[in-house]
């Protein structure tokens, strides 16, 4: 049983200019009504799209999770940063935050630049690495369907351990 408010009004819901997307977020997991586990996901994320001029525009994120009782594994809450493969990091907490930048070259073709961080903590005394993971990358998107505003294109980042290639469709995020 989830709880969920969200805030959008962003210019295109595929590949977005303008605009934010916003939210909150507290899942319920109980044995009682039917999980195998007992635990409380909480989240909050915004996603803003900031045209600069009529070629630059400017997106930034953020993310937080917090995972609260007994979770199984593939429950916690980890960095989900282009660069990093998921799951790489997790934790019972993690935040994020990532910008990029758009250059619109024509009516169709647009390249891009990004960087992120994110950091997980773990409230086991277990796991004492907490360290801050950066990445950052380039790409392109074409329009590929002018009447929806959705756009195609092939991101590569580098991760603290890789470089790592992303074919993408719409946004990123």
């Amino acid at each position: 049983m989830a709880l969920k408010f969200t805030y959008d009004n962003r210019n295109n819901q595929f590949s977005p200019d303008e605009g934010t997307k916003a939210g909150i977020k507290t899942s319920f997991h109980d044995k009682r009504v039917g999980s195998d586990f007992n635990y409380t996901e909480y989240q909050a994320y915004i996603n803003h799209y900031q045209p600069i001029n009529g070629q630059w525009t400017v997106a930034v994120r953020a993310d937080v999770k917090s995972i609260d009782g007994e979770a199984p594994f593939y429950a916690k809450p980890f960095i989900d940063l282009r660069g990093i493969p998921a799951m790489r990091y997790q934790g019972d907490e993690m935040g994020l935050a990532e910008v990029q930048v758009n250059y619109a070259l024509d009516s169709r073709w647009t390249l891009l630049g990004f960087t992120g961080a994110g950091q997980v903590k773990d409230n086991s005394s277990q796991n004492t690495d907490e360290k801050i993971h950066q990445t950052y990358g380039g790409g392109f998107r074409y329009l590929v369907a002018r009447q929806l505003g959705f756009k195609a294109g092939i991101d590569v980042a580098k991760g603290p351990d890789e470089w790592t290639t992303y074919i993408q469709f719409g946004s990123a995020w």
